[in-house]
């Protein structure tokens, strides 16, 4: 229990010393959405002089790490995350946006909400939880990696894939596959924002104030739209 106690002061001192020499550390996903987010907080701390250091973790470590202030913030989550993780604030700019998406292959579909997935067989990841919590009485496959779920819908063991469209354009891309592309229309689309711990408070007018400037500016989207390009034309992607 004491040598607990000793490595927990020990990163938070770390970390307040980060801050004060103009970087701060952030906990982050190893998922396209996130890196999206990533690239567009780098910008807008970099105008308000800091640098941005950024942590991968699973999705529950990353909170645990943020909430505890061992990193300085969240780079991205949907709002509401502070009920649970009381010791993280909302910056109220949203920094990015998660669209999940129907991808099929050669397959004659319209989408008319959930509802209209029911007559297909559906792959998701295992803890896809926009994908689990609407299909919860429908055919469905579930599989470790977003990888293994494009794979069956490329060999046509699954009928519709459900990913983010940033995710879904990335295994396009990776794998080399033909004809799978993304529905235009979302099924979800949630806003994302940045939370920083509550000992960082002081800085959040600055750094909202920074995302504003972007979003007027038009960088954030630009940012987003440039990601999106280079997943979907190198090595003969297909365009959403």
């Amino acid at each position: 229990m004491k040598s607990s106690l000793i490595i927990i002061i020990c990163l938070l001192c770390c970390t307040t010393a980060s801050r004060a020499n103009g970087l701060m550390e952030l906990s982050s996903l190893k998922d396209p959405v996130s890196e999206v987010s990533e690239r567009i907080l780098t910008q807008a701390y970099k105008r308000i002089g800091i640098t941005l250091k950024i942590r991968k973790f699973p999705a529950e470590r990353a909170l645990l790490a943020s909430n505890a202030g061992s990193t300085d913030g969240e780079v991205n989550r949907i709002r509401g995350i502070d009920k649970k993780y009381a010791n993280l604030i909302m910056i109220p700019t949203p920094v990015n946006y998660f669209e999940g998406v129907v991808f099929t292959k050669n397959l004659p579909f319209t989408l008319n909400g959930w509802d209209s997935l029911r007559p297909y067989r559906i792959v998701m990841r295992i803890g896809s939880k926009f994908a689990e919590k609407n299909t919860q009485d429908m055919t469905t496959i579930k599989v470790p990696t977003y990888g293994m779920a494009f794979h069956l819908l490329d060999i046509n063991r699954a009928d519709i894939c459900l990913a983010s469209r940033l995710t879904g354009l990335l295994q396009i891309k990776k794998l080399h596959l033909m004809g799978v592309k993304a529905m235009e229309q979302p099924l979800v689309k949630s806003q994302l924002y940045h939370y920083v711990h509550k000992k960082n408070k002081n800085i959040i007018p600055k750094i909202n104030a920074s995302l504003i400037k972007m979003h007027q500016e038009g960088l954030i989207e630009k940012i987003r739209a440039q990601y999106i390009e280079a997943i979907t034309t190198i090595g003969g992607a297909v365009k959403s």
